[in-house]
């Protein structure tokens, strides 16, 4: 993630919107169609998102210390993720 651990660090954080975007580049690079997301606190928030959007490219979702500062992006990953409770 931009601006996090060994990445260059940034001035303004981006909305979790562009890391959507960040995760899906990653995943297209490395030619992976579906993958397990583990977040931990915000990150938790960004894999919630990114299933919630694209639903067909997570294999797997584990949150660790974020789904209850999330709890918006929980109730949107429920409602639009048929199957998901």
């Amino acid at each position: 993630m931009r601006g996090v651990g060994l990445s260059d660090p940034v001035e303004d954080l981006p909305p979790l919107e562009e890391w959507m975007d960040d995760v899906r580049t990653v995943m297209d690079a490395v030619g992976s169609d579906r993958a397990a997301l583990v977040g931990h606190g915000h990150a938790g928030q960004l894999c919630m998102l990114v299933a919630a959007s694209h639903p067909d490219r997570v294999q797997a979702l584990v949150t660790v210390n974020g789904a209850e500062a999330a709890m918006g992006c929980q109730a949107a990953l429920m409602i639009s993720t048929p199957g998901w409770s």
